[in-house]
């Protein structure tokens, strides 16, 4: 038995010492990276709609339309530079037509700096459109309302400064992506700050200015937003903008103000529902201290809506829901042909994007 132990022990000291002399074995070498190649593919978005409206002696009560179609193609050059040409569908004037809403190359020259130029989509609030969420059913409040264009023909320089700030300078024609130029050869010039101090929450600054030569004034829109996601829980937002000196974002007209709240939440019960609900406030200012009415009190009011999405796949959304405008006042002496009452009515959207 003793023998036995010590051939044993004799045995584990010569494996110990035939490991140890062992070359070790080379790593496995490690998986090829892809090889980039260049290369493109279809892009596309369509928004539909049918609504039925309960607002008084309405002229249509209900109706079916296909309020947009975007169609168009991405192709990559490289990892860093890009080009993008998208074609925006609409009826419009009894006929559907179509022109470009996005025609630009984009190329990131370095970690902090991209440069985009051409139609580009203007950096302004695509941040709220993103919080918003729901696209395909209604424009996010800065865009529904005039206080800027989402796409325009000029350049754009984002500085993702660090992880949580990103800053962008534009220069745009400032007509919108409809319109190429005003004859006076006027530009806008704007800037934002994204601020993202955590996960979830984030915050955007933006200005922009549009002087005029052939008058005093200079259109001026600054937006305020904050926002906080928790994902696969809710998100919710709040946004402020004023514009100045203008009736909309491209035509000045001194001393003219327009003032917009907006806020917005949803709640996602599980990947395929969610529920929603959001609040706009806007007032355009009285341009004398003795008149009854704002300069455009067609707009003086209340949006409010509320709704459920479902999403059976990825990008194919469905909601049903509710909207209504409150005006600021509907008393019969503030309309010059009457007492005009709220509207009201309830949608069913799709939205489709691949």
């Amino acid at each position: 038995m003793r023998k036995l132990s010590v051939l044993f022990v004799l045995f584990c000291c010569s494996c110990a010492l035939f490991a140890q002399n062992q070359p070790t074995p080379p790593a496995p070498p490690a998986a090829p990276q892809a090889e980039f190649k260049p290369g493109g593919s279809a892009i596309g978005t369509i928004f539909f709609n049918y609504g039925y409206d309960f607002t008084d002696d309405v002229e249509t009560r209900s109706s079916f339309s296909l309020d947009r179609a975007y169609l168009g193609y991405k192709y990559n050059f490289s990892q860093n530079l890009n080009a993008r040409v998208i074609f925006d569908v609409g009826y419009s004037n009894g006929a559907f037509t179509a022109f470009a809403k996005n025609a630009f190359i984009e190329w990131g020259v370095a970690p902090y700096l991209k440069l985009t130029a051409g139609l580009i989509p203007i950096k302004h609030f695509e941040l709220q459109e993103k919080a918003w969420g729901y696209r395909y059913i209604t424009k996010p409040s800065a865009d529904m309302h005039g206080f800027g264009t989402t796409a325009d023909l000029g350049i754009n320089a984002e500085l993702p400064l660090n992880e949580h700030l990103t800053i962008n300078l534009y220069a745009i024609n400032g007509e919108g992506f409809k319109k190429l130029q005003d004859l006076g050869g006027n530009h806008k010039f704007g800037i934002n700050a994204t601020v993202k101090p955590r996960e979830g929450l984030s915050f955007r600054v933006h200005y922009d200015i549009m002087p005029y030569e052939v008058d005093t004034s200079s259109i001026s829109v600054f937006s305020a937003f904050a926002g906080y996601e928790k994902p696969e829980l809710f998100r919710v937002g709040v946004e402020y903008n004023l514009l100045h000196n203008g009736s909309s974002y491209s035509t000045p007209a001194e001393e003219y103000q327009k003032y917009n709240v907006s806020a917005y939440g949803t709640y996602i019960i599980n990947p395929a529902f969610e529920v929603f609900a959001r609040y706009d406030w806007v007032s355009p200012n009285k341009l004398n201290m003795g008149d009854d009415r704002a300069w455009n009190f067609e707009q003086d009011g209340s949006f409010i809506m509320a709704g459920v999405q479902y999403r059976p796949v990825r990008n194919v959304n469905f909601s049903l829901n509710y909207r209504t405008f409150l005006f600021g006042n509907s008393d019969e002496d503030y309309w010059p042909d009457g007492n005009v009452t709220s509207t009201q009515g309830v949608f069913l959207s799709m939205g489709i994007s691949w």
